[in-house]
């Protein structure tokens, strides 16, 4: 099977309304994976994946956090699923999964758990939650549905961020160990393993809201691939458990501008071989 993968395209809002895509940007595939951030505006991204790839083949799509800028997130999560299920051909995974020709996709935007750089402190990790939600601006433009809070209405924060990571991260661990006889891909927004994070940003204290540690994970789980966003850096690498399979890990972020990242590949396709 051919995967196309592309994340982080950050149109504008015309541009996704527009439907807009270079013709010969569309290569031979048979599944996209768009792992987030495709616009700001969940329906937008939606209307724009119905427009451009879902008519020429399966598309399997994560939620990234740009996508609920300016929205409640959790009106946003049902508004995607109730729109994407009206999509043929476009599987949005939050916290679902699907097969496709013997593939198994699961997926999540999966937040983050805030510890990369805690070193196992609790009161590191509060520190990092506190300085992130002052400097990162998901904390300004995503809010929380008011109708969980009477009539008042609050940001989004790095606490509501971690519990959505954890029941993620409960639920994929949970599909993952159930048995399936073909290849299993795993699609995120957020990063999964520190080698996802590029040279510039390895000391940054906005870091641990981009990548988690979740080694413990793969190795217990050994996905055959998992394909990641958010971090606007290209990542191919492997990594090899203690004992079992390899997981190799790939992220093709274009980032803001057609040169912010310029090892994104618009035609990036990765094959995937039977079991």
């Amino acid at each position: 099977m051919k995967l196309w993968i592309l994340s982080d395209l950050h149109l504008s809002r015309k541009a996704a309304s527009a439907g807009v895509i270079t013709p010969d940007a569309i290569p031979d595939a048979d599944v996209a994976i768009i792992a987030g951030d495709v616009c700001e505006g969940v329906e937008d991204a939606i209307a724009w994946l119905a427009a451009t790839i879902a008519r020429r083949m399966p598309v399997v799509y994560v939620v990234g956090n740009h996508e609920f800028y300016g929205e409640y997130i959790g009106q946003a999560r049902r508004v995607a699923r109730a729109q994407a299920a009206l999509v043929p051909n476009l599987y949005l995974l939050d916290d679902a999964d699907v097969v496709i020709d013997g593939v198994r996709f699961a997926g999540a935007t999966l937040w983050t758990d805030y510890l990369l750089f805690a070193h196992g402190d609790q009161a590191n990790r509060r520190q990092a939650m506190r300085t992130i939600k002052v400097r990162l601006s998901d904390h300004v433009q995503i809010w929380m549905d008011p109708a969980h809070l009477g009539f008042v209405a609050r940001n989004f924060e790095p606490r509501d961020a971690l519990a959505l990571h954890e029941l993620s991260l409960a639920w994929l661990d949970s599909k993952l160990a159930e048995p399936h006889p073909g290849r299993t891909v795993v699609v995120t927004h957020h990063a999964p393993h520190p080698r996802s994070i590029a040279k510039r940003w390895a000391d940054d204290a906005l870091t641990p809201a981009f990548v988690s540690d979740l080694s413990s994970l793969i190795d217990r789980r050994q996905p055959d691939l998992w394909i990641h966003g958010h971090t606007h850096a290209s990542f191919d690498y492997v990594v090899e458990p203690l004992d079992g399979a390899p997981t190799r890990v790939i992220c093709n972020p274009r980032g803001y501008s057609e040169t912010e990242n310029m090892n994104f590949d618009w035609r990036r396709v990765v094959e995937i071989g039977s079991r």
